[in-house]
């Protein structure tokens, strides 16, 4: 009897074991979601946005402003199977699943995206994307880090060109699509430009003269993605470097014949260089560095430079140069030239041509 009880207890303990196994199996499974035959799934983790730039110069590279960056669960992800997208997709990242994307079996892109990729725009486009594998029964992982896909348009206006026009636009031209990138009123904006695409800007504006001047060029052929390119926007003064000054010296004497000094006589070329605009002249003789003639208006014919004291002669080795001023400030370093009249050795060899690195151009110059 008691051997039939003890043979009764064993064999609910094997049931009971074998019971607790099959919910241990279950339990298991059900960690694993089971997508049917055939179908495996996808864990997608979209990481930080990547903000740097770079640029044509170390000077201009730099990262996008925190403002444009927008927030992950903002982004939309589509997954494509070849050009197709599958069914329920694209979607906000925050409305996936986290426990994963079921997915037939095959080769998958994944792409995160945020914004509209248009030919030009105000607002920047990033994307990432990812190439996955899905077998069946398994899962895969898709880590994206998006970046600015298109390209930034930034503007760089010198405080020169504010001042030579009263009123101006900068257009920025992608395809058929254009929109304004800065103007008198407003110089700190930025544009973004379709990656691969042709940049044109066009610059129009009145200048002091009442002029209205417009100028079309290529920015960049073809714009990359994640790059910054500035457009520098300066006045044309080419119209300045015409301008020459022709200097000649004279000796002097008296009734006995005896040399008493030397004069210095300007003139003055134009060559179509609008001198209404310069208002300021400073044109000296120097010794040793110390002035030994000037003079301070716009040159006539035969103008004679002053006299400074105690020097009624030009030594050998005395050099000539001339600043002028426009307007709005910028100095112009004008071409100075001894007259063939002039005596030989009262100059020396110093005297000629006088040249200044990093003239400006007058009317408009942007690149």
């Amino acid at each position: 009897m008691n051997k039939r009880k003890s043979l009764g207890y064993q064999m609910r303990y094997v049931c009971m074991m074998l019971a607790c196994l099959l919910m241990v199996g279950c339990q298991e499974e059900e960690l694993v979601p089971d997508y049917g035959e055939g179908v495996g799934y996808l864990r997608l983790k979209l990481g930080k946005v990547d903000v740097e730039l770079s640029s044509t110069t170390k000077a201009e590279a730099g990262e996008l402003p925190d403002t444009l960056i927008p927030e992950t669960s903002d982004f939309m992800v589509d997954v494509k199977m070849g050009k197709n997208s599958v069914e329920g997709f694209p979607k906000k990242y925050s409305d996936i699943e986290a426990d994963g994307i079921p997915l037939n079996a095959g080769t998958y892109t994944v792409i995160a995206y945020h914004g509209e990729n248009e030919l030009i725009q105000t607002e920047p486009y990033f994307e990432g994307s990812a190439s996955v594998e899905i077998l069946p029964g398994e899962g895969d992982e898709a880590k994206i880090t998006a970046s600015l896909a298109n390209a930034m348009l930034e503007p760089a206006v010198s405080e020169s060109l504010q001042k030579h026009y009263s009123d101006w636009t900068l257009t920025v031209e992608v395809g058929d699509a254009s929109l304004k990138l800065a103007d008198n009123k407003s110089s700190d904006g930025y544009l973004f430009a379709k990656a691969g695409q042709e940049v044109k800007a066009v610059f129009e504006g009145t200048n002091l003269l009442e002029n209205e001047t417009s100028q079309e060029w290529t920015v960049v052929s073809p714009a990359k993605a994640q790059t910054k390119y500035v457009i520098q926007c300066d006045p044309d003064l080419s119209a300045f470097e015409n301008i020459k000054i022709i200097a000649t010296a004279k000796h002097t004497y008296n009734e006995e014949g005896s040399l008493t000094g030397t004069d210095v006589t300007l003139n003055l070329a134009a060559n179509g260089a609008p001198l209404e605009l310069i208002s300021g002249w400073s044109i000296t003789l120097q010794y040793n560095g110390g002035n030994i003639r000037t003079f301070s208006a716009q040159p006539e014919s035969g103008s004679l430079m002053t006299v400074e004291e105690g020097w009624p002669y030009v030594p050998q080795g005395s050099t000539l140069s001339a600043t002028l001023f426009l307007r709005t400030g910028d100095p112009i370093y004008p071409e100075v030239v001894l007259g063939n009249d002039s005596p030989t050795g009262v100059y020396g060899n110093s005297i000629g041509k006088h040249q200044l690195f990093g003239l400006f151009r007058f009317w408009s110059r942007c690149g």
